[in-house]
């Protein structure tokens, strides 16, 4: 994440500053939308999308939150825009198959990988059944290793939902 004087500056419409904090928060949010989005082309797109709004909405950050936290609340925001919009038109699609993943490696792999991949795919499977508030919630905390105080703040709910 970018630091706070790059922040400063770009808030003040410095280019090259906000180039840096663009950059520098390109990759948490590109791993946080394919977590959330499947095919991953769709997730580069909300990233894409998620960027932009970060670098429009940079002025108003206000250094009352960890600047990752801001990030994370309108890459969120973002992502529940265009799942609604997909919702509607129901061409979300499931993630793909323990077989198409198996498709792209070597007969040499072994029982392990197969295995990793299958506790993957049934992990994936129980967090596609979760509302998303609640996945949102359980990556924030155990993948994000946000306090549950960072991660209400960032989905604007009550610290005792997020419990």
């Amino acid at each position: 994440m970018p630091n706070d004087i790059a922040i400063e500056r770009a808030k003040k419409n410095n280019i090259n500053a906000l180039n840096d904090v663009i950059i520098k928060s390109s990759p948490f949010v590109y791993n946080l939308c394919q977590k959330w989005c499947r095919p991953p082309i769709e997730s580069e797109d909300i990233a894409q999308n998620a960027l932009i709004k970060i670098s429009k909405s940079l002025k108003d950050f206000k250094f009352q939150s960890k600047f990752s936290t801001w990030v994370y609340t309108i890459t969120y925001n973002v992502f529940l825009d265009e799942y609604r919009k997909v919702k509607r038109r129901q061409s979300i699609a499931p993630t793909s198959s323990i077989e198409d993943t198996n498709n792209q490696f070597s007969d040499n792999q072994t029982q392990a990988f197969e295995e990793a991949a299958q506790a993957s795919e049934l992990l994936q499977l129980a967090l596609d059944d979760l509302s998303l508030e609640h996945r949102a919630i359980l990556l924030l905390i155990d993948v994000e290793e946000l306090s549950y105080t960072e991660a209400a703040e960032a989905l604007n709910i009550e610290l005792g939902t997020v419990r």
